[in-house]
């Protein structure tokens, strides 16, 4: 769900292509932006190369290429965060 709008498809075109509410994919999207700034800082304090992205698009490109998005998850949960 993320790779689409990181590569600039609106949340319409996304929720479209796989079969989502558009209120679905917006709320994740929505969840994902107030939780990036936390999510970065842990995920950056595990894996340093992350931190190279400065912009949010950027840097989750470069986590999705580094490791599948339940991986991410994975070490944000161990880590005590709440993950969506």
């Amino acid at each position: 769900m993320l790779q689409l709008p990181i590569a600039g498809a609106s949340l319409r075109r996304t929720a479209s292509v796989l079969a989502l509410a558009y209120h679905t994919v917006r709320r994740w999207w929505r969840s994902l932006a107030v939780a990036h700034g936390t999510f970065t800082f842990h995920l950056c304090s595990r894996f340093a190369e992350l931190g190279r992205s400065a912009a949010r698009d950027d840097f989750w490109l470069a986590c999705l290429r580094r490791m599948p998005l339940c991986e991410a998850m994975v070490w944000l949960d161990h880590d005590g965060l709440t993950v969506p």
